[in-house]
């Protein structure tokens, strides 16, 4: 963290609470990198701790609301127990088990009180469904480079595979953050010398990775750049694309506001017809337990009545705007 040690740059407030939390957020990184280090367990950072740890010269340039870190599937169990050794707990919004990690891709946590740290633990890098059955889960891992940090050591990935996390990130989000704009931009500038673009148009043409890709890239305005060669970009253009990259796309930005439509997009974009009808079983007739948590009341005929309530929700919602409309 020795790009951290120059003292001489005038701060304006905005710029100094930023760069507490990411000082605060790299000390806590370094003391959990230890405890993984020292349990044999693999250890990557994505986005925003990535970044500043590789990219940003100073803690103050980049913002980041929680830590973004990736392990290997099979050290998951062994991460959440050393998680919680490190006072870290579950958080409130729980991906239920049947869903995480057959269906879905990370689990948050929170660490301390006062001024907790949201923790996003990925077992897979990305979202939808689809990408689950075509995108490895090592695909991360495979040229990834092992970064010091204090007592610890932690992985972060590999220069081409680092701007395709980056860029079908920011695209899946439907551009989202400017900030997230401004990473793919700085990442490209700062390392244009390293990055194999032949490399990463493979890689996204063989995981279907190449519409998302594309579409980051270009919402981010790297085509009006120097740092994207025209015949990468020509190469990753050419691409065929068809319509199921398409539609999991489109719907990506969408899946908090249209919960049913999104489960549609997922069954018909996702391929396996019994890794499918499972996800729909899971989705549509969650278990007891699950809806115990979501329906609090106990009386007979309970478990129908918060089906109901739950099946009928996303419509109370579509007609709540026009009720306050009418009062």
């Amino acid at each position: 963290m020795n790009q951290y040690a120059d003292q001489s740059v005038v701060l304006n407030d905005r710029e100094m609470a930023v760069a507490c939390a990411n000082l605060r957020m790299m000390r806590f990184l370094d003391r959990l990198a230890a405890r993984f280090n020292g349990a044999g367990v693999d250890l990557m950072v994505l986005k925003g701790a990535a970044l500043l740890l590789s990219t940003y010269d100073q803690p103050h340039r980049r913002s980041s609301c929680d830590l973004d870190l990736l392990v290997r599937p099979d050290q998951i169990d062994r991460a959440f127990d050393l998680l919680a050794e490190h006072g870290c707990r579950r958080s409130q919004h729980l991906v239920r088990d049947d869903f995480f990690p057959r269906f879905y891709y990370e689990v948050e946590f929170e660490a301390g009180t006062i001024l907790p740290l949201t923790i996003d633990l990925h077992i897979r890098p990305f979202r939808p469904l689809r990408y689950t059955r075509l995108v490895p889960d090592d695909l991360l891992w495979r040229d990834a480079r092992s970064v010091g940090l204090g007592r610890g050591r932690v992985f972060v990935p590999g220069h081409e595979d680092m701007l395709l996390h980056l860029a079908v990130h920011y695209a899946i989000h439907g551009g989202g953050e400017n900030k997230w704009a401004r990473d793919i931009r700085l990442w490209t500038r700062r390392f244009v010398d390293c990055i194999d673009w032949s490399k990463l148009n493979r890689t996204a043409a063989r995981w279907r990775l190449n519409w998302p890709l594309r579409r980051g890239l270009e919402m981010a305005g790297l085509q009006h750049t120097a740092c994207w060669p025209s015949d990468a970009r020509e190469q990753l253009a050419a691409m065929p694309v068809n319509w199921r990259d398409r539609l999991a796309l489109a719907q990506a930005p969408h899946d908090n506001l249209r919960p049913w439509r999104h489960v549609f997009v997922e069954a018909i974009t996702t391929p396996g017809a019994g890794f499918v009808a499972r996800y729909l079983a899971a989705a549509l007739l969650p278990d007891r337990r699950h809806m115990r948590q979501w329906y609090g009341q106990e009386h007979r005929g309970w478990l129908l009545a918060a089906h109901l309530a739950r099946w009928t929700k996303p419509l109370i919602n579509l007609l709540q705007p026009r009720r306050a409309e009418t009062v």
